[in-house]
């Protein structure tokens, strides 16, 4: 079991690292950052989504206007190891119920200072040819040392969206 977790890791990372050396080539163009700041997520809020992968309760806090993804069966393939990722027509509809597009700018972030939700998310997103996908930069634990706003319940829409 701890193989194939450490595969599992080292995996992400090879990808995350292939994907970052890469990512003007994915980035048709325009501006665009694998990775952003606290300050340019805060700048940008009105133009791009925002996805918690924290894993926790969303009334444990999220950035204001994110949505929530869900661990598991929307990130992970259901074979046997969990080693690659859903199949297109899948991660479409869970990026569709969360009010996502392939043309959106999608933000990652998570409480982990590992970033291993938020890489395993990217890696996937980036296989299935969403151009336009970051992280944030320290995750929740960096917004929240800066003070940043946090929301703290569970809104309707948060809500329907699992």
């Amino acid at each position: 079991m701890k193989s194939a977790t450490k595969i599992f890791l080292l995996t992400n990372v090879f990808f995350l690292l292939s994907y970052l050396a890469a990512a003007p080539l994915f980035a048709g163009g325009e501006s665009f950052k694998s990775r952003v700041t606290t300050d340019w997520v805060a700048d940008n809020l009105d133009s791009i989504k925002l996805v918690d992968v924290c894993g926790d309760d969303f009334t444990s806090g999220h950035l204001p206007g994110a949505v929530k993804m869900q661990w598991g069966e929307e990130v992970l393939s259901q074979d046997e190891h969990h080693m690659l990722p859903p199949n297109l027509a899948e991660t479409k509809r869970v990026i569709r119920r969360m009010g996502l597009s392939p043309k959106d700018h999608i933000v990652l972030y998570e409480a982990d200072v590992g970033m291993n939700k938020a890489m395993r998310v990217y890696w996937v997103l980036k296989f299935w040819n969403f151009p336009k996908v970051s992280i944030m930069d320290g995750g929740l634990a960096r917004w929240q040392s800066e003070n940043r706003s946090l929301i703290f319940k569970s809104t309707m829409a948060d809500q329907n969206q699992y």
